[in-house]
């Protein structure tokens, strides 16, 4: 067994996945888009248990301390250009990947690398801007919060899933034009069938969005019926035409950082599943040649993969013997290990704090503002959660990701353990207008679903009832 000491490592939270997601994560650090960004400093490989992302503290030192570098030598400036230019070769390269004719091989060699890359840079921005934003509170202790999220909101550019939600209320609107006195409940496939303009921007709108919902290589497509939902949740609502100022000149440059960094968080995960899910043919293929099914071949990691076709053997079913939890680490030498059992068990207890389940109350950073709210709370931590949720549930996660967006809009609050005022979750919540509390650390274990609580979304406060 790898020797692991637990003091020289820090756990970011818990996201379940299937090895073709999960065993990406530890090369994070061998990645070219890391060494780009940070030239001369060594990071090293995340240790994955069961959807622990445990790195080591050095590398959470080497990020503050080069903050630290930048600010004292006035380089934060060019610091956000080479994140930028980095950001968008790694996205260019991913996507280029659905439009270069290619052979079977070539393509998921191309696939799996350029996701790598992007998973490597991902991570790298997650860790940062976590960092980034508590150096800039602790920096600034006159600075208030909401002027912070105020300025990175100007400042930042305009994710994929802001435009998919500006184009549900258009719709919206174009039936408000059509019909001034039709209700929502009064929005179906028949009055969709009866106009044809309305019809038209549907399918165009799901034809361009059809990963929306998908991430980490599982979920379902977006569909007519999940936009008409959506455009029904969204009828009566404004849109906004509010410009955003990405060139404001009067921000710190900490906070121009801050945008750069709360943008690329959320865009690398829309990215990779427009990738990801528009690969799925190819890799529905795969697994029938192979008498697998798309889920069975989840549970075998991207090198692996590569390794059975070369060598000309069938792709083996190891979702059995992976499903219930699995551990991954590439080490320095690039070697792949795998934990499964009673090392993985044993690893697990040794590396994972274990929080104490009598804790009655949290605490956390108010991320969008409301009341006192009181409700069932769902604690999801793995896309097979998402079936369990319900209409008016408070959704408790590690922290959101794109395809979280769906619960987040039936959800009455959001609690995460990571993240900040300027995470993923903060600002979809603020764009929901749904009460968020993030950086509890640890809600998702203190917390169980079925539980009620009570959430004061004004005080960032969490109580069991």
């Amino acid at each position: 067994m790898q020797r692991f000491q637990r003091a020289e490592w820090f756990n970011y939270g818990r996201w379940v996945q299937p090895p073709l997601s999960g065993c990406f994560w530890s090369p994070w650090y061998a990645a070219k888009s890391v060494k780009e960004t940070f030239p001369g400093i060594t990071f090293h490989p995340m240790l994955f248990l069961d959807g622990n992302s445990l790195t080591k503290i050095s590398d959470k030192h080497a990020m503050i301390e080069h903050i630290e570098n930048m600010v004292k030598n006035n380089r934060v400036n060019e610091f956000i250009e080479r994140v930028h230019k980095v950001g968008t070769n790694v996205k260019q390269n991913h996507l280029d990947v659905l439009v270069v004719k290619s052979n079977k091989m070539e393509y998921l060699e191309t696939l799996f690398d350029t996701y790598q890359e992007m998973a490597g840079f991902w991570w790298m921005v997650l860790q940062l801007a976590d960092e980034v934003e508590a150096y800039i509170l602790s920096a600034n202790p006159k600075l208030d919060p909401k002027e912070v999220v105020k300025q990175v909101e100007a400042l930042r550019e305009l994710t994929w899933l802001e435009e998919q939600s500006a184009d549900v209320k258009k719709i919206a609107e174009m039936i408000r034009k059509i019909n001034p006195e039709i209700t929502a409940t009064e929005i179906n496939y028949h009055f969709v069938l009866q106009n044809e303009s309305v019809s038209d921007a549907i399918r165009e709108h799901v034809k361009k969005y059809e990963w929306f919902g998908t991430h980490h290589w599982s979920g379902e497509p977006y569909t007519s019926a999940k936009c008409l939902e959506e455009v029904k949740r969204a009828f009566g609502k404004e849109v906004s035409h509010e410009k955003k100022n990405p060139n404001a000149k009067d921000s710190m440059p900490l906070l121009q950082l801050m945008a750069e960094l709360s943008f690329w968080r959320t865009h690398c995960a829309e990215v990779t599943a427009k990738v990801v899910f528009s690969s799925r043919p190819r890799l529905d293929k795969m697994a029938n040649e192979n008498s697998l099914t798309y889920e069975q071949l989840l549970y075998l990691s991207s090198r692996e993969i590569i390794s059975y076709l070369k060598q000309g053997k069938t792709l083996p079913n190891k979702m059995p013997e992976r499903k219930e939890q699995y551990g991954h680490y590439f080490d320095e030498d690039g070697v792949d290990h795998l934990f499964l059992g009673n090392e993985l068990k044993q690893l697990l207890d040794q590396m994972v704090e274990k929080h104490e389940t009598n804790v009655k109350e949290l605490k956390g950073q108010v991320a969008c503002k409301g009341g006192i709210i009181q409700g069932t709370v769902k604690v999801v931590i793995s896309p097979n959660d998402f079936s369990h949720f319900k209409e008016g549930d408070i959704l408790v996660v590690p922290e959101t990701t794109p395809d979280f967006i769906p619960l987040m809009k039936r959800a009455k609050a959001v609690i995460t353990d990571r993240g900040g005022i300027t995470s993923h979750a903060a600002i979809v919540s603020r764009e929901l207008g749904v009460p968020c509390i993030t950086g509890t650390l640890k809600a998702t274990s203190v917390f169980k679903s079925g539980e009620k609580v009570e959430v004061d979304a004004g005080m960032g406060i969490i109580k069991k009832l």
